[in-house]
């Protein structure tokens, strides 16, 4: 899925870490709420770092909770860490589909109890938006020759409508292009075999390459 250097997204720690100082800030007024886009399952640990750093339980709908009291059991302690009680809490776990400035305005104004929103999206997408590449675009002679250097991407990218904030988080539960490099490097195998994106010679060609570059 990364096997390219413009996919070279930062480590999860580093990404955790920038996702906790973030919502630490955030959460310094009492009156903001702090939503956190999930899938079915995925993304914990993005948000059990802010709970955990906060103090603060994470608000789920009881069908999540119940995924949650399976999956994550032996990760910590479900009970604890989670609640369907939407009032007890202003952290909440969503769709990641929820993160977008339509629905996350419609928490705020009116008679809501909350002067403003922050939706976090830690997704691998999101290192397009952060500077670490992933644009599209014409290459060079020479840059087709040699394979490119990856690029880190900083770890958030932030944007805001009045009151509404979003948060993306290059957060990827996939291995960095760097991490596959390195992975190799390590192991030594006799062949790599991709079986993403290698639709055609040419591409898998491509990959090896960036694999068994140098630098």
């Amino acid at each position: 899925t990364s096997c390219t250097p413009q996919s070279a997204s930062p480590p999860q720690p580093a990404a955790i870490g920038a996702l906790v100082q973030k919502a630490r800030e955030y959460a310094e007024s009492r009156n903001t709420l702090l939503l956190f886009g999930a899938y079915s399952i995925g993304k914990e640990r993005a948000f059990l770092a802010v709970s955990e750093t906060l103090g603060e339980r994470l608000h789920v709908p009881r069908a999540r909770l119940r995924v949650y009291e399976a999956a994550l059991s032996g990760m910590c302690d479900v009970a604890k860490k989670f609640t369907t009680d939407e009032k007890a809490t202003r952290l909440r776990v969503v769709p990641m589909g929820h993160i977008n400035f339509a629905k996350l305005r419609a928490l705020v104004g009116g008679s809501s109890r909350w002067q403003s929103v922050v939706g976090f999206r830690p997704t691998g997408w999101a290192h397009t938006k952060v500077g670490g590449g992933g644009a599209k675009g014409a290459s060079s002679p020479a840059e087709e020759r040699t394979p490119a250097k990856p690029r880190p991407a900083a770890p958030l990218h932030v944007r805001r409508q009045g009151r509404v904030t979003i948060v993306d988080v290059a957060y990827s539960e996939h291995s960095s292009f760097s991490e596959l490099r390195a992975c190799v490097r390590a192991l030594e195998p006799v062949r790599c075999v991709p079986t993403v994106n290698g639709n055609s010679a040419a591409k898998v060609a491509e990959m090896l390459q960036h694999l068994s570059a140098e630098h």
